[in-house]
């Protein structure tokens, strides 16, 4: 009895143990369930898909979601997939990597995590890109790993975004190489990192040459190297410039550059780098200083100078002469071409269209200026066309002719004076009257005799006769060398004329070509007395043989 109750009393003492016992564990199964409970929760909460993968069996041993819903496939389509749905939802070409990272994936120690990338098809038909991040989870007793734990992220718009960073740096890039502009990226120090085409092009150093040395040797003329030391600690500062310098080029040459600088700087907003752009822009400022001696010249010519659109033929500009020919002042910039012309609107089109047509004109036009004044000028007009050659403008010289045409009237006149005067002289050295008595004229010719010689010879022997009232007029011909019919007939004329006078021609100095030219031409010269020469013309005058 005393034995039994000594069982019974262990037995009551091994039950309370393991009633307390059973207590423990169902504690610790509670606590492992509200640890379970928050570890899913927490799985479940996380944007990643977790898994563990059975590398043998190639089969899922776990995931806290399911990729299917990731990829936005309901249930009963992911599940038909089977338990390994990668090779239907894995890009062919990430397929293909995909036994090399399961291979690098193994023999990599505990602890340590291999990470892939890769793109999965999405139920609308999308690729979406994931990255995962593996380790292993399990090995046999051998070492070989059996399962692998991995965390799968939809690293798409990580990727996108990427992608187009990429893109825009292309194009940066592609810009900066292509750029008509020199673009040369250097440090802080000067040493040149990047150096595009243009750069090659405009400073003649090729990429290699120029990369690693320093721009500032390069490419600045000595002379203007304080200019942009300056402007370098300007922009290490921060502060942007732009300027306009000289340079040099590998070849020795000058030339002028139009620069842009920028800089790049790191997070704290330190300067790390300064990207210049240059236009090589030597013609243009050749150019401007051309421009600025034509603009000179044109504001300071005396003649008017103006130039017209040929759209509608308005001013569109007009140098200060033209102002003060014209007396319109600004007003004029308002005005037609036609508005300042007196001539004919008819006039002013063919000659506008004439100007179209040749591409320049040069003769005199009348203006009419503001006060009513009417003036001759002298013009010379020009079209101006754009690179494709069409004409765009008119551009015009003017220069009033009134003084001009003033002076060449008073010239004329006075020329003509001149003229007169000097035939009047020479009328009287070609028609010499020598009187040899009260009775005698002697009127020696010598030269050619045309119709007006004789006419004057007539004339001056008529007056001397009237004047001195002689009765022979002796006319010597030993210096004539050609007598033709006029002349004959006007020695004819003659002698009749002062035979009405009273008086009578002797005539003489006859050589024997124009004496032969006399029968020749059959001239009747019975009426006029002939001697062999003027001695013998002046005794027979002397003689009194005329009044016998």
């Amino acid at each position: 009895m005393h034995h039994d109750e000594a069982a019974y009393q262990a037995l009551q003492r091994e039950n309370a143990a393991l009633k307390e016992e059973n207590n423990r564990l169902q504690q610790r199964i509670t606590q492992l369930e509200n640890q379970k409970e928050t570890l899913d929760r927490i799985l479940n909460a996380t944007p990643m898909l977790l898994y563990v993968y059975n590398i043998e069996e190639q089969r899922r041993v776990y995931t806290n979601r399911e990729l299917g819903a990731m990829l936005g496939y309901d249930a009963q389509t992911y599940e038909q997939m089977g338990h390994n749905p990668l090779p239907q939802l894995m890009h062919p070409d990430d397929l293909q990597r995909f036994p090399q990272h399961m291979l690098r994936l193994s023999q990599i120690p505990d602890g340590d995590v291999r990470e892939f990338e890769y793109r999965m098809q999405h139920a609308n038909g999308s690729w979406i890109w994931v990255l995962s991040r593996d380790a292993i989870f399990a090995r046999h007793a051998d070492g070989r790993p059996c399962e692998i734990v991995g965390a799968v992220s939809d690293i798409t718009s990580r990727k996108h975004s990427e992608q187009a960073l990429r893109a825009a740096n292309q194009r940066v890039d592609r810009m900066f190489e292509y750029s008509p502009l020199a673009s040369i990226e250097f440090t802080i120090d000067g040493r040149v990192i990047r150096w595009n085409q243009a750069a090659e092009r405009i400073f003649g150093w090729s990429r290699p040459e120029a990369l690693g040395q320093d721009v500032l040797s390069l490419i600045v003329a000595p002379e203007v190297r304080p200019q942009i030391d300056d402007i370098i600690e300007q922009l290490i500062g921060g502060t942007i410039v732009s300027s306009r310098n000289d340079n040099i080029t590998s070849d020795g040459r000058t030339i002028t550059c139009q620069w842009h600088n920028s800089v790049f700087t790191d997070e704290n907003g330190q300067v790390t780098a300064v990207l210049s752009q240059a236009e090589d822009i030597t013609e243009q400022v050749q150019r401007e200083a051309d421009l600025r001696m034509f603009q000179a010249l044109v504001e300071q010519t005396p003649d008017g100078c103006a130039i017209v659109r040929l759209r509608d033929g308005q001013f569109v500009f007009v140098n200060p002469a033209y102002h003060d020919l014209l007396g319109y002042g600004d007003e004029i910039l308002q005005m037609n071409i036609g508005d300042v012309f007196a001539e004919t609107p008819d006039h002013v089109r063919n000659l506008m269209g004439e100007i179209r047509q040749h591409g320049r004109w040069q003769g005199v036009l009348h203006y009419r200026s503001k006060d009513g004044r009417v003036f001759p000028g002298q013009v010379s007009a020009v079209l101006i066309s754009d690179e494709q050659g069409q004409p765009l403008f008119m551009a015009g010289i003017v220069r009033d002719l009134t003084e001009q045409h003033n002076a060449e009237a008073e010239r004329a006149a006075l020329q003509q004076q001149i003229i007169d005067a000097q035939q009047a002289a020479l009328r009287e050295l070609s028609t010499p009257l020598l009187p040899m008595s009260d009775n005698t004229l002697v009127l020696p010719l010598v030269g050619t005799i045309d119709s007006m010689r004789a006419q004057q010879v007539m004339e001056a022997l008529l007056e001397g006769i009237a004047r001195y009232q002689t009765e022979t007029a002796i006319l010597d011909i030993t210096g004539v060398r050609v007598v033709d019919t006029q002349v004959a007939q006007a020695l004819i004329r003659t002698a009749q004329a002062v035979k009405l006078l009273g008086a009578r021609v002797v005539l003489t100095g006859i050589q024997p070509h124009l004496a032969q030219t006399l029968v020749h031409l059959g001239v009747d010269l019975s009426d006029i007395v002939t001697r062999s020469t003027l001695q013998a013309g002046i005794a027979y005058a002397m003689s009194g043989s005329v009044k016998a």
